[in-house]
Order: C-alpha cells, then structure tokens, then sequence
C-alpha cells in the first residue's frame, strides 16, 4: 500500500482521488459492488489524506443532487428543436426531450413549438447483458421520451446545432456516398452511414476505438496546425491561443462529442496549467469529474466510459511504453487499449481474435498515417476523393481478410465481481509497475481472472431463472453440463434473448422446449436456431408453424434427464384448447420441486391435482397470472412458496387482480418481471442454500437468501 500511497496521495496525481469517488459513487445507482469499493476508497482516504476525503465528499454530496434532478420527470410543453430525425424530434428546453411525431419534414433545427402530449410507455426487457435505454438517454441528457400532439410553431431562432447539420449536408452534396460517410466517421464520430458489416468487422478485430472521434484525430490536427504557424513565426502563446479558438470550431462541428471535447479540454487544460502543478492526470480527474457534475449518467454511456478509460490507462502506464520506438509504442498502447476495454467489447460479440493485438498494431500505423491524413486533406481538396474512395474499399476489403486470418476464442465476463476484479488488477498493475515481483503477481491475477472467465460452466452453482421477456414467457436453466431453453418469448426485432445467451458466453443449448403453439411462447424459436447450436427442439405437437427445424414431440409421463435437471412431463397435447395443450412439467432440482405450466387454465389444473400428488416449492404461474389459471383450489392443495410470473405491459389485464388475491390469501410469496425483472433462483450444489436474484437494467439488483 506505501507505493500506491506514494502513487495516488503524494505525487502531483493525487486528484485522481475525485474522479474515483465520483464514479463509484453514480455507479452505486445500479451495483452494490460499486457501494462496497466506495467505502473502501473513503476509507482509505480518512487514513491518507483527510483534505482529499473532504473534496470527495462535497463532489458526491453534489452528484446526490443531479442524480436526482435527472431521475424526477417534469411537465414540458415547448422548446426548441435542436435534432430531427424519422419521425422524432430532440426538443430542448433545459434538458431534451424526445417527441415522437406523425411527420418530421415540415420542421427545421431552431424551430421553437409549443405541442400536447401523452406518455410514451416503454416496456423494457430486463435481460442481463441487454442494454439499458433508459440510462442511455438519461446519458444524453435526454429526461424524457413523450407522443407529441396538437404542435405549434412559436418561433424560429438560430441554433449551433445547425451548423453540425449545414456541415453533414455539405458533405452529403460535394461528396459520394461511399466518401461522405467515411468523411462523417473520422471527422464527426458518425457511425449510422457506415455498413454495419464494417462496424461488425471492426468489433470483432478490437480496433473499434479507431472509429471515435478522439486524442489520435485532435493530436493530428494540433500537430499539423501547429507546424503550419510555427512558418509563420508567430509566438507560443498566440499559436496556443489560435489552437484552442480552432479546437472550440471542431467542437461545435462534433455536437461536442464526449471522446473529442474530453481530449480539447485536456489540450487546454495543458494549456493552462504548463509547467505548474497539475499533472496530465490531474486534468483529466477534473475533466472526467465536471462531466459527472454535469450529467452523472454519462458513466453509463460506453462511448464516454471508453473514452476515459483508455486516455487515463494511456496515462497510468506511461511508464510502460515511454522509452520506445514509435512502433513499439503503438503496439504497446494497442494492447493497453485492448486489454482496458476488454470488460466491454466482449459485451458485444463475446470472443477475442488471437491476432487482435497483431491487427491492432497494423491498422493504428494504417488509420493514422493514411487515413486520417487523407481524410482531412479530402475535405479541403475534393479533387482527392476518388483516391480515397480506394483507399476506403482497400480498408473495408482488408477488414474481412483479416477476421478470416483469425482465431476466435469465446468467452466473457461472468458477472460484475470478476469485471471489477480485473480492472483492479490493471490498476495496480500499472502502480507497482516498476516493483517486478508485484508487477508480475499482478500479471498473473489477471491472467487467471481471463482464465476464469473459460470456466464460466461453475461446479458448484446451478441455476433456474424466469427472463423477462415482457409479455411472453422464456426460462433458462443452467448448470456446469446442461443448457435447457423452455419457451422463447414473442418474436423481437432486436433478439434481445439471443444477445442475453452471447452475454452469458452461452452458444450451445441442450435443449430448447416450446411450451405451446403461441406466438409470445415460440416467437424467437427461428432466430434463436439459426444463430445458436441447439442439440434437441421439443414441442407439444406436430406442426409446420417452424418451417423445417427438426423437433420432437413431448407426451405426456416423457422424462428428461440433463446433467441436475431432471423434468417430467404430466401433461401434454389435449385437444382443440391451444392454452390446455401447454406441455406442463415437474422439475426437480436438488432439494426443490418446481411447477412448470404453459398457459394451462383450470381445467387442466383440477386434473393435476386429481391425478398427481403434487407438493410444489415454486410454481411458475400458467398465462401470465390470468384469471382462467391459478385457481385457490389449486394452489390450496400444490402449496407453493414462490408463484413467479412472466408478464409484461398488456392489453389483457394480467395479472389478474383475482389471481393475485388467491396468491395473497394463501401468503404465497408472488414475483413478477414486470416488477422485478429477470428473477433467478441460484442454487448451491454442495449447500443447502437457495440465492433468490432480481434483476434490473437500471437499478441495483435485489437478493434474498432461501
């Protein structure tokens, strides 16, 4: 502790202290992992350095307050339009809101309107390794999302944001398409005209941080600036000054993107403070701390985490690459690149390239020397753009060459311990970098967290867990040998369940069991299919509403056994009734009997309880709580502990309001995922203790022991 004492108290780095705090402070808004690593660090600073503390504590005392001004909804009727897209308007008016229109072409940016509206509900799938929306526009300073009505045209003003559009619609008439985007890209930060086949490429080789707009593009533009001046033998600080007026204009033309004003405030922050007490670090706590102060949900934006992430790692381990050759420097600051982001560009795809580093390297030395260059001397000689259109094909073609030339390793962070874990490892691997027998500790704790990460089939934990899927129904159940999938929710354009299996490093299912023939119970079988390794389908009957998978039907006294799971089914196809052909079954897993029910009503109920004995730890409720299941006959004779329901908004009024007064009188315990999103039940193997998780997007996750 002396050396990261000495690191992060004594020396001139020690502001880094705030922006710690700060962010482990708004991530306690969603993590108690957060929480437990924020005591830690105040207590470390009550020991260290009580001025720090003081400074930290009036930093989080302010953040309370944003947090919040952003998390109250406020009344707005106007403000002025500063973004249109398909129909959808950003109006401003303090902060943003969304508007959501009939028809966007009769409105231009500048425009003041004074509109009704209504509510704009959406229903979010708490799904881990989904993305959570409504952080996202809480991150882009977004409060609301509302159906405007009855708008009105008030005034019509200048506004700075359509400077960044007259710029986007220059490009657009000057340039071809194919140029114009690439032009949006590297100048602007704009990905959306960019096939998404690059941008998948570019995931998939780890060199995404080459398409925000950042340090490398600023520094370049500084660097060219600066020798064009230094001919006209102006002085130093006229040249600083004639720097920052220009860094101010590529802000305005950026909408002010995090990546590239974090690197202009740094610039200036230099600027100021040459020669004086602040350090490269110093700058930029204060700047990652004013953005908080600012908006404390940009921490959960993964632009601006990236972009800090890595400028301040860049920072940290100076010491790793100060003394080498360029080459080997970009090489070294790829790797450190990589390994900082690591956490959550697997978020994405959830595999590494075993070249990455090696890729990293060539297209760092290729976007820097050609690339860019070109790009910003195509903006000022249009002449050149057919060169770097062959450029940009020579690129995109590369890319695909690349991801062919590769090894994919799949596998990914288990849950947020191991990612704090990691990431703390890199920290102090970077503080007791010159102490070689830590610094190689710590390489290797690192390595064995990476390790880890393989292992994610754990011995010693089972689990069965209820996703959220809205309005449909979707269970995982998971141990160290077995993957089984019972029903996959509606049918989703963004196949946020498949996205949910990458995240869990998951892309082989033993079995994937469809309940019954309706839409909000198989809609995702197809997908699902395709995009994951599924050894058996099994359904309630024979069908052709899933073009040619190959299935099995389930019968009713079929048993199915899979590594712990043991299922048994006790009712299966009955007749006309699609609800009453919902494939119940019995699961045992340790110590625990669950309930499995389709959407089956009462009548199918009273025949259970006349043919079975059945006692029941947790039931899974039949048709999302309808008031056609959950009879109190029912459940008088199951006696469940847990009713858990899948349910989302509806039109249908579930639950019903019948079936939860038959749960209430009988003080059966009833979890729903509308209310508490994604509901697991972790089993011990070796303990006799149940884990009981809810889980949300955007808020911290509530446990319970069994």
């Amino acid at each position: 502790m002396k050396r990261l004492k000495i690191r992060l108290q004594y020396d001139s780095s020690r502001y880094i202290h705030l922006a710690i705090s700060s962010v482990l402070f708004v991530l306690t808004i969603k993590s108690y992992y957060a929480l437990i690593l924020l005591l830690i660090h105040l207590i470390f600073l009550i020991h260290s350095s009580k001025n720090l503390l003081i400074y930290s504590l009036v930093v989080i005392l302010v953040l309370t307050l944003r947090v919040d001004s952003f998390n109250r909804i406020e009344e707005v009727n106007s403000g002025t339009i500063i973004s249109i897209e398909d129909n959808k308007l950003i109006v401003k008016n303090g902060y943003k809101y969304i508007l959501y229109v009939n028809n966007s072409s009769s409105y231009e940016i500048g425009m003041k309107i004074r509109f009704d509206y209504e509510s704009y509900e959406r229903d979010p799938m708490n799904l881990l390794g989904g993305f959570d929306y409504i952080s996202f526009l809480k991150s882009k300073n977004i409060r609301n999302e509302i159906i405007a009505k009855d708008i009105e045209v008030i005034d019509k003003d200048f506004s700075i944001y359509r400077i960044r559009e007259a710029f986007d619609a220059y490009l657009d008439s000057n340039y071809s398409k194919s140029v114009s985007s690439y032009l949006k890209l590297f100048l602007l930060g704009e990905k959306d005209e960019v096939d998404d086949f690059v941008l998948d490429n570019v995931n998939k080789l780890g060199i995404s941080h080459l398409f925000v707009v950042s340090g490398m593009h600023l520094g370049l533009l500084v660097m060219a600036v600066k020798f064009f001046l230094k001919k006209l033998y102006l002085r130093a600080d006229i040249t600083d000054y004639l720097i920052i007026v220009l860094l101010v204009v590529y802000n305005v033309l950026t909408a002010f993107a995090f990546s590239i004003m974090r690197a202009s405030l740094l610039v200036i922050g230099l600027f100021i403070f040459k020669n004086r007490f602040f350090s490269r670090l110093d700058i930029s706590a204060f700047i990652l701390v004013g953005y908080l102060l600012y908006n404390p949900y940009l921490v959960f934006n993964q632009g601006f985490v990236l972009s800090f992430l890595i400028s301040i790692s860049i920072i940290l381990g100076r010491d790793f690459f100060v003394s080498d050759s360029r080459a080997i420097q970009i090489f070294k600051i790829g790797v450190l690149a990589n390994f900082v982001s690591l956490p959550i560009t697997l978020g994405f795809s959830a595999q590494f390239g075993m070249l990455n580093l090696i890729y990293n390297l060539i297209y760092v030395l290729f976007v820097s020397t050609i690339v860019l260059p070109m790009t910003f001397l195509v903006l000022i000689f249009s002449q050149f753009s057919d060169i770097y259109h062959i450029v940009i094909k020579m690129f995109e073609s590369s890319l695909v060459s690349a991801n062919n030339f590769n090894y994919f390793i799949d596998f990914t962070f288990p849950n947020q311990f191991t990612r704090t874990l990691y990431w703390l490892s890199l920290l102090f691997f970077f503080v007791f970098f010159h102490d070689k027998r830590r610094r190689y500790g710590l390489m290797g704790l690192g390595l064995a967290i990476l390790l880890a990460m393989f292992a994610k089939d754990n011995p010693f934990i089972s689990y069965i867990r209820v996703l959220d899927v809205n309005q449909g129904d979707a269970i995982h159940l998971h141990d160290e040998h077995c993957d089984i999938l019972i029903d996959t929710g509606s049918k989703d354009e963004m196949h946020r369940l498949n996205q949910y299996f990458i995240s869990q490093g998951i892309d082989k299912l033993d079995m994937l069991i469809v309940s019954h023939l309706h839409q909000d119970h198989y809609g995702e079988l197809n997908h699902l299919y395709n995009s994951l390794l599924i050894d058996e389908v099994f359904l309630n009957q024979e069908t052709d509403l899933i073009g040619s998978i190959d299935y099995q039907v389930l019968r009713e006294g079929d048993e199915i056994r899979c590594s712990k799971f043991n299922l048994e089914v006790i009712s299966a196809y009955n007749g006309s009734n699609e609800n009453n052909n919902s494939i119940v079954m019995i699961l045992n897993i340790l110590n625990d009997v669950w309930l499995l029910t389709g959407d089956i009503e009462y009548e199918i109920e009273m025949k259970l309880i006349e043919s079975h004995d059945l006692k029941v730890d947790v039931l899974k409720v039949a048709h999302h709580g309808s008031h056609t299941s959950s009879h109190e006959d029912f459940l008088k004779i199951i006696n469940p502990d847990y009713a858990l329901i899948s349910v989302g908004k509806n039109k249908y009024g579930h639950p019903s309001s019948k079936t939860i007064t038959n749960f209430n009188k009988l003080s059966i315990d009833v979890l729903r995922t509308d209310e508490s999103g994604s509901i697991t039940f972790y089993y011990l193997n070796h303990i006799d203790i149940v884990v009981i998780e809810e889980f949300w997007l955007d808020k911290k996750n509530r446990m319970r022991f069994n």
